[in-house]
């Protein structure tokens, strides 16, 4: 798939998601996801392994908006 293709996917939700970061909780895990392709950050919440709430720890963030959070608490 070419890059043009693949930022298409990202534009319409379907990004490429690698895990980056686990982080166990009481009852649940976050964990961190990044797209390899657009540069998007998303924390989501699992349980046993499981997606229960997509986004549920942080929403979807373009890099942009990324880099405003971390000025923020720099």
């Amino acid at each position: 798939m070419d890059l043009k293709a693949c930022v298409h996917q990202c534009n319409t939700g379907n990004h490429s998601l690698v895990e980056v970061a686990r982080c166990d909780a009481d009852e649940y895990e976050e964990v961190v996801r990044w797209c390899s392709i657009c540069g998007a950050i998303v924390v989501d919440i699992e349980v046993d392994g499981e997606l229960i709430k997509p986004g549920g720890g942080l929403k979807m963030m373009g890099p942009k908006a990324l880099q405003l959070v971390q000025i923020y608490y720099d």
